[in-house]
């Protein structure tokens, strides 16, 4: 064994002596809790709730429209082809990380959404502005939940 592997046993010996092996592909991801802009102008937001669901909020003609979000298994990214930490927001399609590899360079922008209505659709730019949810979203959320 060379030395690069051995580095590599060592290192995941040392994840499952601490515990700390991931549940799934998305346990390594960054939270998408967050405010985001879809081709620099529509927002859209998405927040955690108590329950440690997502849930996507979207803006549509003045008014709040409340969308599912799906974090996949590593078993359904894969069926899927979707690369790690991507998500899937309900009637939206596919939230995915750009890389160098893929879209970054084409796009410029660290997130790309697959729009999906039964069919490929089309492909738009996502920036995730803030971490933060505007208090006017979370209080229509905590009441459309309440509900």
């Amino acid at each position: 064994m060379d030395q690069k592997n051995i580095m590599k046993v060592i290192i995941a010996m040392m994840f499952f002596m601490v515990g700390c092996v991931p549940k799934s592909a998305n346990d390594l991801c960054p939270d998408v809790q967050g405010t985001y802009i879809i081709d620099g102008s529509h927002e859209f937001f998405i927040k955690k709730n108590a329950t440690g669901q997502y849930k996507a909020i979207v803006t549509i003609d003045d008014s709040y429209r409340l969308l599912s979000v799906d974090i996949p298994t590593k078993e359904e990214l894969k069926q899927d082809n979707l690369p790690a930490c991507s998500i899937v927001v309900e009637q939206m399609g596919a939230l995915i990380p750009s890389s160098k590899k893929t879209t970054d360079a084409v796009l410029g922008t660290p997130f790309f959404l697959i729009i999906m209505y039964g069919y490929f659709y089309g492909v738009s730019d996502v920036n995730k502005t803030t971490a933060e949810i505007p208090t006017e979203i979370v209080e229509w959320l905590s009441k459309s939940e309440n509900q």
